[in-house]
């Protein structure tokens, strides 16, 4: 009986030495062949093929089960494939497929890159084999993955299942990175054969090139000229056919691949012709000339996107009109009549009705949004219409209204993907690490791959053995050749996407993730139906006056300052390992950050990988991993498992510094689509994550975990790089890994928190936040979280932690300490401010956006506190004041008076982040030394309620006996009964100094009140030590 063996596409494979094999066993039911080297591979995706089909094609080799999730195999590096290496599992079957020798999908760059093993055999949800794929491209110069590996899976595919290949090579505005496109294309093809390549695709839509002038940092109106005007890409059209030839493949069709714009011509032109923009119609008729029926005209397709559907009549939200035309491949609907339109605009420029037709691309979309007016359709990018829109295809027979049938037609796309880095749901499977397809039954679960009885993979402690005969494993060190095929797995760990060439931006789904809340506003505006409107009375309307206060309006109004503030400031955003891996917090964590973005922060983001590359080597490497619980205790258990297995941590970090790039724009993704996260924008907004962005160094040398070699310092941050990316409205992620810049340029790890706090002084940052585990520092005397604190108060904290037991046994506290001595070293380097907030939703715009905030903030100067006034706070006095002046509660005081009380520093105001919280004045009487006044004592309308009056009082007094005060006295018209409770006692005018009786307006009849402050408790100046006290002599 044929064992049933995990298949995964060596996305995270390697290879086993022969010496790490040699002290272990496998317990398995049977022998085994005869074994050259094994290869171990993580089955992420529930898949299975059986070994019969593959002893077949290598009759020295097994496959053999180790364990659920882990595959061994045999041979020299190649991927084998059997009878069904993949199939994407589904309790929704579809089709049949008609026509299947005429269809193709296309295969996307998520797969291209990630999961080039896990290309379906059949057509998902169906059972016809996939006759052919499309390549876009061989490869990306962006991407730093195992290239050769993919290229193995893909022959395998192709050998497996006989499919032909339209190739694709990239023509851009950078040369450079076409011709290695190139370069790689022609490498690819001769790995696949000649007898595997129905076509050569030259460039891809480029009639939409001048397009991509506002997101595009290589293309402008030069590139354009040289391309169309100059014959620049006909003349590289012609080269790259020219060595195609040379190769051997001169029967091969050529094409290149345009859109729906091409197909906008007049009566002198069938196709697109425009000066400065791109002319496809002389490039039709040049191709036609001199490559004649071997040019195949190629285009794509999607009603999808078709701007002219319109929302059912009467309805703000409904499509059903325009779906049932859009969905469907009758001879009536939109797909098929629009194949027949360029099967007519092709023969007014041949003259022939049977020149070669490929499309290139149709397909739908699962979510995501359109410009046109479908984007108010609840139901056009939803997951019943992409299953509508597949099936109709795979049931299409092929014809078209009235036209020869387009030759072959391929299908966008395998997985979803992203587009000049916009996420596109276009995909019938969501990732690659996921079995299921993505059209299934809500609660449809992949199962595990099935065994046989010979399958040990319920054995618990299965163990290794070197599975070569000893007369194999001699042979091998004797032939001097290396034993194993060589497949080095390096991920990418700069998601810098250039799809059109050397410094493309990569734009992540945060283009669209700032859409649906004025997207709701418009919706709500427009496409009403007049004679449902009528105007009313706010007495009609049942509005009154209070409908529009409330809670809200007070904090939006609060809020303003802060937006104001904080536009164009740079704050730098460590993310922890335990956010990373917990997707509602991250989800929440990054909508916030998104939304400030919007109101005009510029937002680096540093993440940690620890936590991440922990679960892997556990998991995986099936290492023995401690139990942590803080960032600390990750970082020395990484560095710990270093010592003895550098080369797995330093693979997983590769592979997971890679991975967090596309994590992150899913996670992007997935906010954009709650209608609570959506946001719009003048201007998009993307993430740029990249390792790329620092230089790193050894670490000098220490003992202990500190000194491992895979810890490294950062020796240059490309700090242009960061500022040009932010100025652009990207948000920057600084990935913790980066290369040395000495021999071999080696991986190293730089501490995330440590990274953290150098990118924010190398910045200037305003701001750099860390995020707890949910710890808060609490004033156990108030009960309260400590709002602020100044770097003298703490240092003074970190020197009592170090010094006081019962502070540090709590881990909860080391960790604590931990960040706070890292925001102290960055705000003694220049960053304003710090924090540390917790995690959940919306806690971070509460500390932004709130006079109270939500977690502790540490400034570098005054923040939070009482001072002297000076001649600059003069303005801002008397707009604190003025409300209560306008109540007839306060005196009027001119510009002169209280600039006069400044100067004679007779006037106190408490500020924070340079907005008023209160003011009061000191006057002291010379015929009166043990006197002084209280007076304009005033709490801003934002912070009353809330203790900070007794605050201010509490200073004035403390203030009063340092200059030799011993009786306070106010004249008050209306707080009498808050004074009394603090102390003050009402006295008769004759208790006033000579000084001030002479000056009493009987007119406002204001009370006096005394308060004898000599017996002042000493705790009292104990308690407000956060308060500044300026030097009064």
């Amino acid at each position: 009986m044929a064992h049933r063996c995990g298949y995964r596409s060596a996305l995270q494979a390697a290879f086993v030495e022969p010496e790490q094999l040699q002290q272990a066993r496998l317990k398995l039911g049977q022998p085994t062949a005869s074994i050259k080297s094994v290869l171990i591979l993580r089955r992420i995706r529930s898949t299975a093929f059986s070994t019969s089909g593959f002893e077949k094609r290598h009759p020295s080799s097994a496959c053999l089960w180790h364990r659920p999730g882990i595959l061994l195999f045999t041979g020299d590096g190649s991927v084998p494939f059997d009878s069904d290496p993949f199939e994407c599992q589904t309790d929704a079957a579809l089709g049949p497929v008609m026509n299947a020798t005429r269809k193709g999908l296309a295969v996307d760059d998520t797969t291209l890159r990630w999961c080039s093993g896990s290309i379906p055999t059949t057509w998902p949800n169906a059972d016809a084999p996939v006759a052919a794929i499309r390549l876009f491209k061989a490869w990306d110069p962006s991407w730093q993955d195992d290239r050769e590996l993919a290229w193995r899976n893909l022959k395998a595919f192709v050998e497996h299942t006989g499919a032909r290949v339209l190739m694709g090579t990239s023509i851009s505005c950078v040369p450079a990175d076409d011709e290695q496109s190139w370069q790689w294309t022609k490498g690819l093809m001769q790995v696949l054969g000649p007898d595997r390549i129905m076509g050569l695709a030259i460039g891809n839509e480029l009639e939409l090139l001048f397009t991509k002038f506002s997101f595009s940092d290589t293309v402008d109106q030069a590139c354009i000229d040289s391309m169309w005007e100059r014959g620049g890409f006909w003349e590289t059209f012609t080269r790259i056919v020219s060595e195609f030839d040379s190769l051997g493949f001169g029967r091969v069709p050529v094409t290149s691949v345009f859109g729906g714009l091409a197909l906008a011509g007049n009566s002198t032109h069938p196709f697109f012709e425009q000066v400065g923009k791109a002319r496809v119609n002389s490039f039709f008729e040049n191709a036609t000339a001199k490559f004649g029926d071997r040019y195949a005209f190629t285009w794509t397709t999607y009603p999808y996107f078709d701007p002219n559907e319109r929302l059912d009549q009467g309805t703000v939200d409904e499509c059903e009109f325009a779906r049932n035309r859009s969905l469907c491949f009758d001879s009536s609907c939109d797909a098929p009549k629009s194949m027949a339109y360029m099967r007519r605009k092709m023969a007014d420029l041949t003259g022939r009705s049977n020149s070669t037709f490929w499309i290139g691309e149709t397909g739908w979309s699962s979510s995501g949004s359109v410009q046109s007016e479908m984007k108010y359709c609840k139901n056009w990018a939803a997951p019943e219409s992409l299953e509508k829109y597949y099936d109709s295809f795979l049931r299409w027979d092929g014809s078209i209204p009235n036209q020869e049938p387009p030759d072959h037609v391929f299908y966008f796309t395998i997985r979803d993907s992203l587009n000049f880095g916009n996420a596109e749901q276009f995909g019938v499977i969501e990732q690659c690490h996921m079995a299921e397809c993505k059209l299934r039954s809500p609660g449809f679960t992949a199962t595990s791959a099935t065994t046989t009885d010979a399958d040990p993979g319920n054995e618990s402690e299965a163990e290794l053995t070197d599975l070569r005969t000893p007369e194999a494993a001699r042979d091998a060190r004797s032939s001097g050749r290396p034993e194993t095929g060589g497949i080095s797995v390096a991920l990418t760990f700069g998601c810098h996407k250039r799809s059109s060439g050397k410094g493309r931006r990569f734009r992540s789904v945060l283009r669209s993730a700032q859409r649906e809340l004025l997207e709701t506003e418009i919706r709500a505006a427009m496409y009403l139906d007049p004679a449902r409107l009528r105007v009313v009375s706010s007495k009609e309307s049942g509005e009154r006056e209070g409908a529009l206060r409330g809670q809200w309006l007070s904090l939006f109004r609060a809020s303003a300052p802060y937006v104001a503030m904080f536009q164009q400031s740079v704050m730098v955003f460590h993310i922890p390992g335990h956010v990373l891996q917990n997707t509602a917090e991250l989800e929440g964590l990054m909508s916030d950050i998104a939304l400030c973005a919007l109101l005009g922060v510029r937002p680096v983001l540093v993440p940690s990988l620890t936590q991440r590359v922990l679960a892997r080597l556990r998991h995986e490497a099936g290492t023995t991993v401690p139990e942590v619980s803080t960032a600390l205790q990750e970082l020395e258990a990484m560095c710990s498992i270093a010592a003895s297995s550098l080369e797995d941590v330093i693979r997983f970090l590769k592979q997971e510094a890679g991975m967090l790039c596309a994590e992150v724009q899913d996670t992007c993704l997935r906010v954009a689509a709650k209608p609570t996260g959506n946001f719009m924008t003048r201007k998009s907004t993307s993430v740029f994550a990249s390792s790329q962005l620092l230089s790193t160094a050894p670490r000098k040398a220490s003992s202990g975990w500190e000194g491992s070699p895979l810890l490294g310092r950062v020796t240059e941050i490309d700090t242009d790089q960061i500022h040009r990316r932010l100025q652009e409205d990207d948000i920057v992620c600084v990935l913790p890994v980066g290369a040395g810049s000495g021999t071999g340029g080696q991986l190293r790890y730089v501490p995330s928190e440590e990274l953290a706090a150098q990118v924010a002084k190398e910045l200037k940052a305003a701001k750099l936040i860390f995020f707890t585990r949910g710890q808060k520092l609490l004033d156990t005397a108030r009960g309260n979280v400590v709002p602020t604190m100044q770097l003298g108060e703490a240092d003074r904290l970190l020197e009592y932690a170090k010094t006081s037991s019962t502070f540090m046994e709590k881990e909860e506290s080391s960790e604590i300490i931990f960040y706070l001595e890292l925001l102290l070293q960055a705000l003694r380097s220049g960053t304003r401010r710090a924090h540390l907030i917790d995690p959940r939703r919306g806690a971070l715009l509460q500390e932004l956006y709130t006079t109270d905030g939500s977690g502790t903030m540490i400034s570098l100067d005054l923040y939070d506190g009482i001072r002297l006034a000076r001649s600059g706070d003069v303005s801002g006095i008397l707009e604190l004041i003025e409300p209560l002046v306008r109540r007839k509660l306060l005196r009027r005081r001119n510009t002169y008076e209280v600039e006069r009380a400044c100067n004679n520093q007779e006037m106190f105001v408490w500020k924070r982040d340079d907005k008023f919280v209160g003011c009061a004045s000191l006057q002291q009487f010379n015929d009166a030394p043990g006197k002084a006044e209280l007076g304009c004592f005033v709490i801003s309308p934002l912070c009353r309620g809330k203790g900070h009056g007794a605050v201010l009082l509490s200073y004035i007094e403390q203030v009063a006996r340092l200059l030799g005060v011993h009786q306070l006295f106010l004249l008050t018209t209306q707080t009498m009964q808050w004074f009394v409770e603090r102390g003050f006692q009402s006295a008769p005018i004759e208790e006033l100094p000579p000084g001030k009786r002479e000056g009493y307006d009987l007119d406002r009849s204001s009370k006096v009140f005394i308060k004898n402050i000599s017996d002042l408790p000493s705790e009292l100046q104990q308690r407000f030590t956060f308060v500044e006290v300026d030097t009064l002599d």
